[in-house]
């Protein structure tokens, strides 16, 4: 037969005697009915099958009877509905018999099953049309709501019940309102005459008249304190320090943002120059971000916000509230900018319009207003920024914003605002390289400026315990300290410790191969000239290393020229490392060793990115284990290994015997052995490996003296240098004192150094020692040590021409040479 009903349930009403119930549509068992009954306190039970009731006609087509128990309570509903499982049983097969009514039986299921869905959907909170705006209960209560949280949520009558009792309330069906704002501020509340709301003025003078003033916002100026001040005065003074803890923290929240690659977001708050100003370079654009005058085609927010990505892996979000002409006044009271844009970071920069009186601006009121925007930012949750004035022509004319800087800086430190000498940023640059006018920059500019704000982000300038780097420091891959930060913006740089690498502390940094890998380090630069060594081992032109000018829009022709340069030509031009591929030309003999890389010219925040090939072909692992930054004279440095050299003459020098004997007593003489010395700088190969290519070392002057013993008193001078491919250097004499038979003939030739385990790990027991200590090393011919234990110059002496053979005496050996202020002549650049 055919489903000829759409009913899928029948609802009864007990009245105290009834216990059958019929149900009219079909079932297949007994089971697929669902029986519930709803108490006069609307309590839902549902039945179970042959405990509470029975059931007849299942199977059959005209449906059957419910029977209870026990009669239903009288007022107590029943429902019997139909539930069938989701299921469809019938198995038809190819080439099988056609049996009508398991077809018929599988259809009605099917039937039965959208029935039981549309009765389902019919108890849903529904719109009464696909056009009503509305949900109609049908009156029915909707319960089990939670409390609302948002404006617009449906409310409880809980939640209404316990407002409306918190208000004032009276027994009429209603009452007046109350007057508006404006009428009843500041006054008493009172009734009229016909019981309404009004607001009254206080007797004057009165206690409440009294309190009604001190409530008000200005409430705290009417009160003196013993100092002459008021009390709004005192608290101005001493809040500052609620302030200052507030913005610190957030800057070290910022600051783990960044060194966990979290997004931020980024307020640029400024004038002509944060919206990037350009008016007379060919690459400028039209007027954005609000502005109303042309910009450079990158201005110091935007390259902010890329470099900050490329280097440290930080996606920045920037926000711009900077219009070109406006002083620190009009830029707290823009209507526009009343709002909090919601931030982690700011950035702000203005004193150069209000320097120059712009809109009757005075000093007085500049910092005025830079302390509430300050105040305001702060109560917004915004770490803040301060930076000073970055102008072209580098305070030539002594401008005032220079000395407005000064102040501002102070404020900022009372504040706890990180700060920036933006102004410096351009010191070491030629100015026609990145101005576009006598105060503003091109786009070369703006990217120096966007680019040491990245470095200070990274390096941990954010926060209060940042050192810069004004001595020697050494840090290798993955450490950050007070000096630096160590980014590596795709996580990719494979860091281990290994009995392998080439320093005593084992960290290795590898750059893989077949994917591109970048890593930057960070800091400030408290130094004229800085030298850059690295220890590593890759492949020739494996590795690169930038330190300028990453960015080089090809728009205009001198933009490279806006490398950092030493400001002194006496000793010639010269300019900053811009970086490039890094050579080893040496055939790896000197693998381990520090190189040069070179030299950054003038104080600020500085940024060194190393990377493999960024197309991701680098056939090879290549890597990188420590980073040594020395400060140099800025009349010695060396931006590279090329050309003329400046240096010092230096000397290294051991005694035979030693002159501190154990026991105080004078040590006897000795005679001469083995002399084994780091190599002279001047004996080392620039870039080639010194025993083959020679052509690429020097000379050294060898100088013995020789006091008492069996030889007795002499001086001898020679010449070193290297004229052969094997490991010896020859010697020439060029003053002895006394006669030439009473000195022996000296031989200078390479040597290394072997490196010996003193502990293997876990020799004494588990991790006893935890690592392998290897404190201990052998002289050993050359070829048969370590590279990354250096090159080493042996001296020793032949007496077989010499009467009466080998001689005592107090020997004085010194090898001078031309030397670097302690940089490695090595050189990868």
């Amino acid at each position: 037969m055919t489903v000829s009903t759409e009913v899928d349930h029948n609802d009864y009403t007990g009245n105290g005697v009834t216990t059958s119930f019929p149900y009219t549509f079909r079932i297949f068992k007994k089971s697929d009915l669902v029986v519930q009954v709803v108490d006069l306190n609307e309590n839902i039970t549902e039945l179970i099958l042959d405990t509470d009731y029975t059931v007849t006609g299942a199977g059959g087509y005209t449906g059957g009877n419910v029977v209870l128990s026990a009669p239903l309570t009288n007022g107590y509903q029943i429902s019997i509905s139909r539930e069938l499982p989701v299921t469809q049983e019938t198995d038809l097969r190819n080439q099988g018999k056609f049996f009508a009514e398991v077809h018929e039986d599988a259809f009605d299921k099917l039937t039965m099953l959208i029935q039981q869905v549309r009765s389902l959907f019919s108890l849903a909170l529904r719109k009464p049309s696909f056009v009503a705006n509305y949900y109609d209960a049908l009156g029915n209560y909707i319960r089990n709501l939670r409390d609302p949280s948002r404006p617009q949520d449906a409310a409880t009558k809980n939640y209404v019940d316990l407002n409306f009792r918190r208000s004032i309330r009276v027994p009429e069906s209603s009452v007046g309102l109350t007057p508006n704002v404006e009428d009843r501020k500041n006054k008493v509340f009172t009734w009229d005459n016909n019981g309404d709301p009004v607001a009254t003025l206080p007797p004057s003078a009165s206690a409440t008249d009294v309190l009604i003033e001190l409530a008000k916002p200005t409430g705290a100026s009417k009160i003196g304190t013993a100092d002459g001040r008021n009390v709004q005065e005192f608290l101005l003074a001493n809040d500052s320090a609620e302030y200052r803890a507030k913005n610190i923290a957030k800057l070290a929240s910022v600051n783990y943002m960044i060194r966990t690659k979290q997004p931020v977001n980024v307020l640029f708050q400024g004038d002509s120059i944060t919206a990037g100003y350009d008016v007379n370079t060919t690459d400028s654009v039209p007027a954005e971000n609000g502005d109303n005058v042309r910009h450079a085609s990158v201005t110091y927010p935007e390259r902010f916000a890329s470099f900050m990505y490329e280097q440290v892996g930080v996606a920045v979000t920037p926000i711009y509230r900077a219009i070109s002409g406006y002083t620190a006044q009009r830029a707290y009271e823009n209507p526009s900018w009343q709002s909090n844009p919601n931030c982690d970071l700011v950035f702000i920069m203005y004193g150069i319009n209000d320097a120059n009186g712009s809109g009757g601006t005075t000093h007085e009121s500049y910092m005025q207003y830079m302390e509430l925007m300050i105040r305001r930012l702060i109560n917004w949750n915004i770490g803040v920024v301060v930076l000073t004035c970055a102008a072209g022509d580098l305070g030539a004319n002594n401008p005032a914003f220079q000395i407005y800087a000064q102040q501002v800086k102070n404020m900022a430190m009372i504040y706890g605002c990180a700060y920036m000498n933006a102004h410096e940023v351009q010191y070491n640059k030629l100015a026609g390289t990145v101005q576009s006018d006598a105060t503003h920059f091109n786009s070369m500019g703006y990217i120096k400026l966007g680019e040491a704000l990245t470095s200070m982000c990274a390096a941990g300038g954010l926060l209060q315990t940042y050192k810069p780097v004004n001595s020697e420091v050494q840090f290798w891959p993955g450490q950050t300290s007070d000096h630096h930060g160590f980014c590596n913006p795709d996580g990719n740089l494979r860091m281990t410790i290994s009995n392998a690498a080439y320093t005593n502390n084992g960290i290795n940094g590898t750059f893989p191969a077949n994917t591109a890998c970048v890593t930057s380090y960070h800091f400030y630069q408290d130094t004229e000239a800085l030298e850059i060594d690295v220890i590593g081992s890759w492949d020739d032109n494996g590795l690169n290393c930038v330190v300028e000018n990453w960015s080089m829009p090809s728009t205009v022709p001198y933009y490279p020229l806006s490398k950092g340069v030493s400001n002194e030509r006496s000793i010639g031009l010269r300019g900053g490392t811009l970086g490039g591929p890094l050579a080893n030309k040496d055939g790896a003999s000197r693998t381990g060793q520090p190189k040069f890389i070179g030299t950054i010219y003038g104080r600020g925040w500085k940024t060194i990115s190393l990377f493999n090939r960024l197309d991701g072909t680098s056939p090879n692992d290549q890597y990188i284990q420590m980073l040594t930054l020395r400060p140099v004279n800025l009349r010695k440095a060396n931006p590279s290994r090329r050309d003329y050299q400046l240096g010092n003459l230096a000397c290294v020098r051991k005694l035979i015997p030693d002159s501190i004997a154990s026991d105080g007593t004078l040590p006897a003489a000795l005679l001469l052995p083995q002399v084994v010395v780091p190599m002279p700088e001047s004996l080392r190969g620039v870039s080639r490996e010194n025993k083959n290519q020679f052509f690429d070392c020097g000379v050294a002057r060898l100088v013995i003296k020789a006091i008492g013993g069996t030889f007795g008193n002499g001086v001898l001078e020679a010449l070193v240098y290297k004229t052969s491919t094997t490991d010896d250097y020859t010697v020439t004499v060029i003053y002895q004192s006394g006669t030439a038979a009473n000195w022996p003939v000296f031989k200078a030739s390479k040597a290394q150094q072997s490196l010996l385990t003193d502990y293997t790990a876990n020799q004494l027991g588990a991790s006893m020692p935890q690592k392998d200590i290897r404190w201990s090393s052998n002289v050993v011919v050359n070829g048969s040590g370590r590279s990354d234990m250096g090159e080493w110059l042996s001296i020793t002496s032949d007496w077989t021409a010499v009467s009466g053979g080998a001689k005592t005496a107090y020997w004085d050996v010194e090898i001078w040479g031309m030397d670097f202020n302690g940089a490695p002549i090595a050189t990868a650049i």
